[in-house]
């Protein structure tokens, strides 16, 4: 990556004719019936043990379609899931299907299979869904996975697990409430860290202390009184305790003297950070540097091709002479490391906690200096990319492609382009150097000529660019292109758009001077301003609504949350004043200096679809408090 040289005039056309580009091919991906999960469901089946909160678990989703589980990293989230999974399977004959760390087009490659065979029996996992180690911060993924949960209650033959670390599902909750919400009203929900019985824990301690082989050796230390009440206290009694740790503990004492394994335990329960330190330590310089690439790269899933392209690169680039080959370092590597087919992942999210905090300042800058991909950068220190942005070289760098299942035998996937993040990144660093002009245009035209960019990638992210301060004339002259940008606009960058291809007069924006499609997104996002409020009103007030339904029951009478939610919504829409809605479009109107617009077309508004769901979830915690 060249420093200090910056884009001119002169670039344009030789960045746009020989490096920019959007394709596309059909090609198979993963449609999401892996013969990885087949296997380890093969492996559960000698170890798993059925908790009490596996047993509750299926028995909830016996009676509902959906269900979350949550609890920390290790705890065994992902293979319950799984075998709540083979339960369905044996037991009912349902397909399956797993997605892991879900990207925003997963959830609608998702339903584009399920209308394939909507009466086809399926379960359907959604693996660490809310992310891996943090949320996803695409506000674009929250909208689509909001969607698909208002969706799943339509699926009557299909189950959908989900599960997070809790942490990031109380995350979740505070970054998105409709979110929030609609979890805790649609889904079944079970902790995992909530032990139910200490028998769990035994049955667990005892099952790996089995498979490891050492379960003789751990009755003699009771025999011969080594080991006593308060060593069992302090391994079962322990906060760190679960299922992950305890294997790896009972993994180090194969090859150790029983009176080192109460020791063994404690350090791995005590210290779970430094689990994967002994494995890491372990492997030559070669085989590290290629693990901090796939680190680089992706929290889940990735083309093993694409690992190997971004460490040949980055030998070549360093003059790195490494003492074994590709394919042993890989050989090297099988302990931390998941493979599917031509796919590879971490073996576990923990190994992901431990890398963010093991490799070294000098190895994210030898990453960085050596990308071939944008996520790398972008995943190691998004800082550099405003460093970067307006050199040539910025253009160079791939972007890892984006996949869609319009059903199971034709994936597409689109060779996603660097333009988009440019885009993006030009909005957020707030980069508004006119010398680049050309660029910025440049990158706009080849962007918009491929049409559906703006359906298959976040709009936001190429919306945006038009609030900086550049001349977009020679976009906005063309009115397909125009059509195309308000088409995919949203409340928040369409007024943007208004004042930039509407001629303005004396008294603003004339609405009936409008092109008919400009005129439908205005009134759809002056719609959404009235429905905002109606929205906040409801919530304000829906406290008082629900303390006098319920007042309505005797005492022990029985009830259904739904039929209550359903009254109360219905009672504050025949008190809501819908005239605070419409006053709120005037002002908007106002504000936004449009003129010639009928508001009276807008006073039949309806509160959001999450509404319903708010208030239910209300009536719950105000019936148990």
């Amino acid at each position: 990556m060249r420093d200090g040289n910056t884009l001119i005039s002169g670039d344009v056309t030789n960045i746009t004719n020989s490096i920019i580009y959007f394709g596309n091919e059909i090609k198979h991906i993963n449609n999401y019936r892996s013969q990885l999960i087949i296997k380890t469901i093969e492996k559960l089946k000698n170890h798993f043990v059925e908790t009490s909160q596996y047993k509750r678990a299926v028995g909830k989703l016996e009676n509902k379609n959906s269900m979350m589980l949550v609890g920390c990293s290790g705890i065994g989230k992902t293979d319950t899931s799984i075998m709540i999974a083979n339960y369905f399977i044996e037991k009912y004959g349902y397909k399956f299907r797993f997605v892991r760390c879900p990207k925003e087009n997963d959830f609608q490659n998702i339903c584009n299979l399920i209308a394939q065979d909507i009466d086809e029996k399926e379960i359907l996992i959604f693996d660490d869904f809310l992310g891996n180690t943090q949320i996803c911060n695409s506000e674009n993924y929250f909208d689509k996975l909001e969607d698909f949960i208002k969706n799943i209650e339509n699926y009557d033959n299909k189950k959908f697990v989900f599960n997070s670390r809790k942490t990031l599902f109380e995350a979740a909750k505070v970054h998105s409430k409709k979110i929030g919400t609609l979890i805790k009203v649609n889904f079944e929900i079970e902790d995992l860290e909530i032990w139910t019985t200490p028998e769990d824990k035994y049955r667990i301690f005892q099952v790996y202390c089995f498979k490891n082989e050492i379960l003789d050796k751990i009755k003699n230390l009771f025999v011969e009184k080594i080991w006593n009440d308060k060593t069992v206290e302090k391994i079962f009694g322990h906060r760190n305790f679960t299922p992950f740790i305890i294997g790896v503990a009972a993994s180090d004492c194969r090859d150790a003297e029983a009176s080192e394994f109460e020791k063994i335990f404690l350090k791995n329960l005590n210290n779970p950070e430094d689990i994967w330190e002994k494995e890491y330590n372990a492997l030559n310089d070669a085989s590290r540097e290629y693990i901090n690439i796939l680190y680089s790269l992706s929290d889940s899933f990735i083309e093993q091709s694409i690992v190997d392209e971004c460490y040949e690169n980055y030998i070549k680039q360093l003059n790195k002479s490494p003492d074994v080959s590709l394919s042993e370092i890989h050989n090297r590597i099988k302990a931390l490391i998941h493979y599917d087919n031509d796919k590879i992942e971490f073996i576990h999210p923990s190994l992901l906690d431990y890398l963010k905090n093991k490799i070294s300042i000098a190895s994210v800058n030898n990453i960085i200096s050596t990308a071939v991909y944008f996520e790398q950068i972008e995943r190691l220190n998004k800082s550099y990319i405003r460093k970067i942005i307006m050199q040539p070289d910025f253009f160079k760098l791939h972007v890892l492609p984006i996949t869609y299942n319009l059903n199971d035998k034709t994936p597409i996937s689109f060779a996603n382009s660097i333009l988009i993040q440019y885009l993006k990144y030009l909005f957020e660093f707030e980069i508004e150097d006119k010398d680049y002009q050309p660029i910025v245009i440049a990158v706009l035209k080849q962007v918009l000529e491929f049409g559906p960019v703006l359906f298959f990638y976040n709009s936001s992210n190429i919306l945006n660019v038009f609030k900086l301060n550049y001349d977009f004339s020679e976009i906005l002259s063309n009115n397909e292109f125009v059509k195309l940008l308000f088409q995919y606009a949203n409340t928040d960058n369409i007024w943007n758009l208004v004042e930039l291809t509407i001629n303005e007069d004396e008294n603003g924006f004339d609405f009936k001077k409008m092109d008919s499609f400009i005129q439908h997104q205005v009134e759809y996002s002056l719609r959404d301003i009235g429905v905002e409020l109606l929205d906040c009103w409801i919530e304000d007030n829906m406290e008082d609504y629900i303390r006098d339904e319920l007042e309505e029951y005797d005492t022990g009478e029985e009830f259904y949350y739904d039929d209550v939610a359903q009254a109360v919504l219905e009672r504050m829409l025949g008190d809501v004043d819908v005239e605070l809605g419409k006053e709120k479009i005037i002002e908007a109107i106002r504000e936004y200096r449009i003129y010639n617009i009928n508001v009276e077309n807008m006073d039949d508004l309806e509160p959001s679809d999450y509404i319903y769901d708010t208030i239910e979830e209300a009536v719950i915690e105000f019936n148990n408090r």
